[in-house]
């Protein structure tokens, strides 16, 4: 009956095998190894709040320690940072919440969390009863995210991926940090240590990236030790806009939920706004007469696009934010006399849909394909078109579902493999089809130096 239920709803995060595999030995062999860890289980006893020793290491520092300072602490599942969240609570710690994948709103936690820094993007003030002093999140946090009320952060488990550490440092130690030092522990089971070097593999790799980037910071407290890029968390935004428009994201949840709190009927006039809005504000120093258009295809990929004395071309989301920012005092102008031969020439040119899936890739793909991109030396044709494939096409939902998990789990040889298995079955991607999914231009907006 279990079985027909779960077939029938065919949920995204369960994934089906061939029936092949489920041989006579293969039964003998799951049942020997459910009989070796029931006895594990059952040798280790009940576990709780106070016979875990690691739990009460992380306890005891925080209250001996850092009893009124903020404590971010990262780990890698959500099952654990909600089994670490409630055994602090337990043992009697205060203000302390769980954010992970689960979360229907992490962004309000992270608000939360961190009100100082978020304020100053346009968020709400958070009352005492509502602000959290210990945030245990998943690394759905490491990313995108303001967080540096907090100069505490804990590796409660180490992620195999070496640039999460980096980006869970960077939460914090970034513009608008009050602290002189950030504070970095981390966990470690000496039995494994001693087993497969953790520590020493980790600290390799760091010192690697620095001796390329230069480094000033520490992970592990040694003299000899550098790690990781000096700098990249300073605020200034990064090339390749990654960063930017996780944070962009975030920005505009902030203004837009702060829009809609000020001024309720405002708000609902907006989203009551058909496609096909434009208008024109007065431009801000330097900026040339311009005209910037937002369109979004039905599968809901969006794409913005900037023209100005005859240059075409893309914006990231976060510069499309920027672009578009005015306040309601701000006046309207006189529109371009070229507006809406420049709208024309975007989406015929730059923000056609092939341009907008390629160039503003996000999410799963943009961390599948720079992964491996970077990572994987030797990569056969099969492979390539794959690769390919994710940067020029969006995923189907059911790769997604795949992918998302398979990047926290497997290898980076096993994340090919499965990739190119997908698109062999021609599962990997939404193919093109003529008509079937058209743009349309929600909004456009001009900017006139003259104000007129």
């Amino acid at each position: 009956m279990d079985y027909e239920t779960l077939k029938r709803k065919d949920p995204t995060g369960v994934e089906w095998v061939h029936p092949e595999i489920f041989t006579n030995s293969l039964r003998k062999d799951l049942e020997r190894d459910s009989g070796v860890l029931n006895a594990l289980l059952n040798s280790f006893g009940e576990i709780t709040e106070q016979n875990d020793s690691k739990l009460q290491a992380l306890y005891n520092t925080i209250r001996k320690t850092y009893t009124s300072r903020k404590v971010l602490i990262f780990t890698e599942y959500a099952d654990t940072a909600e089994y670490v969240a409630e055994g602090l609570k337990n043992l009697g710690l205060k203000n302390v919440e769980s954010v992970t994948g689960n979360n229907l709103n992490p962004t309000d936690l992270a608000r939360r969390f961190s009100p100082r820094s978020n304020h100053k993007l346009g968020g709400d003030k958070v009352t005492q009863d509502e602000e959290i002093q210990i945030l245990v999140a998943t690394d759905v946090l490491s990313e995108g995210q303001n967080l540096q009320d907090a100069a505490v952060v804990v590796n409660y488990d180490l992620p195999w991926a070496i640039i999460r550490l980096i980006q869970r440092a960077g939460r914090v130690d970034r513009v608008g940090q009050v602290s002189p030092t950030v504070e970095i522990l981390s966990f470690f089971h000496e039995t494994i240590e001693n087993v497969i070097s953790l520590r020493d593999r980790i600290r390799h790799r760091l010192s690697q990236n620095a001796s390329a980037f230069g480094s000033d910071e520490k992970f592990f407290g040694t003299k000899d030790e550098t790690a990781i890029i000096e700098g990249l968390y300073s605020g200034d935004l990064p090339t390749d806009g990654s960063e930017a428009d996780n944070d962009a994201s975030s920005l505009a949840y902030e203004i837009w939920t702060k829009a809609k709190q000020e001024n309720p009927q405002r708000a609902a006039r907006v989203e009551r706004m058909n496609d096909l809005v434009f208008t024109t504000r007065p431009g801000r120093e330097s900026e040339p007469d311009s005209v910037g258009v937002f369109v979004r295809t039905d599968r809901g990929m969006d794409g913005f696009g900037c023209a100005s004395e005859d240059e075409y071309r893309l914006m990231t989301a976060y510069e499309a934010l920027k672009f578009f920012e005015s306040e309601p005092s701000t006046p309207t102008v006189k529109m371009l006399d070229n507006h809406f031969e420049s709208v024309q020439g975007l989406v015929h040119s730059p923000l056609q849909q092939p341009s907008i899936i390629a160039g503003q890739m996000s999410g799963i793909r943009k961390r599948l394909y720079k992964r491996l991109r970077s990572n994987l030396k030797n990569v056969s044709l099969e492979l390539e078109s794959a690769i390919e494939a994710i940067h020029s096409k969006p995923l189907t939902a059911e790769a997604e579902g795949r992918l998302r998990k398979a990047l926290t789990t497997r290898t980076d040889d096993d994340l090919g493999n499965l990739i190119t298995a997908l698109h062999s079955d021609n599962r990997l991607v939404i193919e093109d089809e003529p008509g079937k999914d058209p743009i349309r231009i929600v909004c456009s907006m001009g900017v006139s130096r003259s104000g007129k």
